[in-house]
């Protein structure tokens, strides 16, 4: 199939009406079904916004800790903002991370985050393919605003045993695919598991043996799992499938303890526990009696919880106090749905398919339990769940007159009803590819999309404890339009370019109220929201060069990211806070020799935004502030009543890092080989700013000069991190 793309190619306008019509429709048929090729992909579909990353470029690219990542390849992308040094967050052309769709091989997932954020719930060792769409998204995907990560997982081997085992430094991996009835079912299945509390465990016990003697002991431990097991099968010669079940979870513990012995007996106890994952299962079941009709059917369940304790006690002598808070936050789907694609003839495909879906929310599920000695009546709770049903259906018409032209047009609808209130949207979506010359095309496109549940963050770094609040009957559904156009070509053989402008305009966006501190643990989530709206618009570049020994890419991305709230900012519009100006990334792939590869990237971004006070007012402890806002006596002389102006007032500092790899492959036999990869994430140790800190001086014995001082410091939090890991595939 390549060379036949690369006889397309060289042809161009010249191939007879014919041939014309035959090579795009077994090129659409190429990229919808089958695979890709990337510089075909950019200069003949008339996608916009889109991107396929194969598992092995993945597999390649310089990691952290010696894990590779899907998520990290993705922030690697134009137009897309990574969030927080280190984390695998993504934050597409003005979109939030919760706007963002996640399907590993049709099961949609809620959270694809471990340690925090620092790495993705996906195991490479298991993906074929990732398909990622920042805009022009076709009209089988919908529930999100910002973009779709598609994962496609490798088809299990009906002939042959084989897989790989890898091991790095926070965590170890097993893959293994082979036949259970050959040519008719197999499997394949990974494990991925962290041993950092083998690590951890035996540090913190030497630890607290020295601290043994001052009555402190300190309590943390870590660890992250996630599991895929996968059925392939083959019924017949037209009907075939897959089972898929996935569990992903992280468990944290952190806390500390004071105590004391003899006589006067006292204890001090601490601990906080975050516990959060996914566990979900997909079945599928492909029907194909003719190269031109295609029927596919799936159903699934999908469940996403996370869990935030938090236990306080003290005990002296006969006397005890304690406080438990509990706070549960889970959302649970039940889908099923049903596409098919026919050809009625050589140009024309068309596509369509419905989904249904039954989602149970618990926004938030809060039991708080304490003694007198805590202040507090025992016990408190509250629990709100609420469901919603989703039903969808969407046509799409690919439609190629014309070696010259291709047209991509559909349209999906979508019905939500949840509390007594039903929401009924239309979403068309279109994309148009016209080639000026055998090497150069222009593309164009629009799609509408809607979002009914939101995850608010209420805190600097979003965490995967946060809240997801569906819009139940209070809010309307986040809606978004981005338009999006370009210039695509290649250079030579083996470069081609993409140049393309973006516009998207968001309404109903929720944010909590700057007032929400005031409310109670209790207070209703849907008190503490308000409603807005965002615009995101900029120009993403990039060239790619995928032949030779030197291979990568290089990106500039130039964004621009506001929102306006009447409730926030005085109604004033004001930059969102990932609105990162300028992004330029650096992919490259040298092969030094057969068996050794060298990888280097290059990150530059404007630095995030944050709200900062940069003025405090003097004087005002006496004017009916409380002591902690406007503190009075010397304290007053010292720091203040902080000043809020606009907010995300304060750019930080710009983002750069280098990051290099290198491999080492030996190849034992003809299906063996060994890999041993080394690397360094932020090669130079640049401590780049994930927050301005502001520190108040307290001076009130200088005599001359002011006693009042404000400090500001820049915090990092990522040097140097050398990585090293293993692996051997059999």
């Amino acid at each position: 199939m390549k060379s036949f793309y690369s006889l397309l190619l060289l042809c161009g306008l010249g191939l007879t009406a014919h041939a014309q019509i035959d090579s795009v429709a077994h090129h659409l048929k190429e990229v919808v079904v089958l695979g890709h090729d990337s510089r075909t992909d950019n200069l003949l579909t008339p996608q916009t916004g889109g991107v396929v990353i194969k598992g092995v470029a993945i597999a390649n690219m310089p990691v952290m800790l010696g894990e590779p990542d899907v998520l990290k390849a993705l922030q690697t992308q134009t137009g897309v903002s990574s969030g927080i040094e280190g984390f695998t967050g993504i934050y597409v052309r003005g979109g939030e991370n919760d706007q963002n769709l996640y399907m590993l091989h049709r099961l949609p997932l809620y959270n694809v985050n471990h340690l925090g954020g620092l790495f993705s719930s996906f195991n490479v060792a298991m993906v074929e393919n990732v398909k990622f769409f920042k805009a022009g998204f076709p009209a089988e995907y919908g529930g999100r605003v910002a973009s779709v990560t598609d994962i496609q997982l490798k088809r299990s081997d009906f002939e042959e045993y084989h897989g790989q085992a890898s091991i790095g430094l926070l965590s170890g991996n097993l893959y293994i695919t082979g036949p259970i009835i050959e040519d008719r079912l197999a499997f394949s299945a990974s494990v991925r598991r962290s041993w950092m509390e083998l690590v951890t465990i035996p540090t913190l016990a030497i630890i607290n043996n020295s601290k043994k003697i001052n009555g402190e002991k300190i309590i943390g431990r870590y660890s992250f799992m996630d599991i895929n097991l996968k059925l392939d099968y083959n019924i017949t010669d037209y009907i075939d499938g897959f089972t898929h079940f996935y569990l992903g979870r992280d468990r944290t513990k952190l806390g500390s303890e004071n105590f004391s012995s003899g006589d006067n007996s006292y204890l001090e106890k601490n601990t906080i526990k975050l516990n959060w994952g996914s566990i979900g299962a997909v079945t599928c079941l492909n029907f194909k009696p003719t190269d031109n009709f295609f029927i596919s059917a799936d159903a699934y369940i999908t469940h996403f919880d996370s869990k935030y304790k938090q236990n306080a006690e003290e005990s002296y002598d006969d006397s005890h106090a304690y406080s438990y808070k509990n706070d549960i936050n889970s959302i649970e789907d039940y889908g099923a749905s049903l596409r098919a694609s026919l050809s009625p003839s050589s140009n024309v495909k068309i596509e369509a398919g419905t989904e249904f879906i039954h989602h149970i929310y618990k926004p938030e599920e809060l039991e708080i339990t304490g003694s007198n000695g805590f202040g507090l009546a025992t016990p408190l709770g509250s629990a709100a769940e609420t469901s919603g049903n989703e039903l969808s259906v969407w046509e799409n018409n690919i439609f190629a007159p014309f070696e010259w032209l291709q047209l991509n047009a559909g349209v999906r609808f979508t019905q939500y009803s949840s509390s007594g209130k039903s929401h009924k949207r239309l979403e068309p979506r279109a994309n148009i590819r016209v080639s000026l010359t055998d090497f150069l095309s222009i593309k164009a496109g629009y799609a509408r999309t809607n979002q009914y549940v939101q995850q608010l963050c209420n805190s600097y770094v979003s965490l995967p404890t946060e809240p997801w609040i569906p819009i139940a009957d209070k809010w309307e559904p986040l809606k978004s339009d981005i338009v999006s156009a370009g210039i695509y070509g290649d250079i030579t053989d083996e470069v081609f370019f993409a140049v393309e402008g973006y516009y998207k305009w968001m309404d109903n966006l929720l944010e909590y109220r700057e007032d929400n501190i005031m409310f109670t643990a209790l207070t209703n989530w849907n008190d503490k929201l308000t409603s807005g709206r965002g615009e995101a618009y900029g120009i993403d570049l990039s060239v790619n060069k995928n032949k030779g020994r030197l291979t990568g890419t290089v990106g500039y991305g130039l964004m621009w990211n506001n929102r306006q709230f009447d409730e926030l900012n005085r109604g004033d519009w004001f930059p969102a806070k990932y609105d990162n100006r300028h992004k330029i990334n650096v992919n490259c792939q040298y092969e030094v020799k057969e068996n050794v590869k060298l990888n280097v990237a290059w990150t530059y971004m404007s630095g995030n935004r944050m709200t900062l006070s940069l003025n405090n007012y003097k004087g005002l402890g006496g004017a009916g502030f409380d002591s902690d806002m406007a503190p009075i006596g010397i304290f007053d002389t010292a720091w203040g009543l902080n000043e809020y102006g606009k907010r995300n007032n304060v750019r930080l500092p710009a983002y750069h890092r280098l990051d290099l790899g290198v491999s080492f492959i030996h190849k034992i036999s003809v299906s063996k080989e060994s890999i041993l990869n080394i690397g360094l994430y932020n090669a130079y140790s640049r401590m780049n700013p994930i927050v301005i800190k502001k520190d108040g001086l307290i001076r009130p014995y200088i005599e001359d000069g002011p006693k009042w001082r404000t400090k500001f410091r820049t915090l990092g939090l990522l040097p140097v991190i050398p990585s090293i890991s293993y692996t051997y595939k059999f």
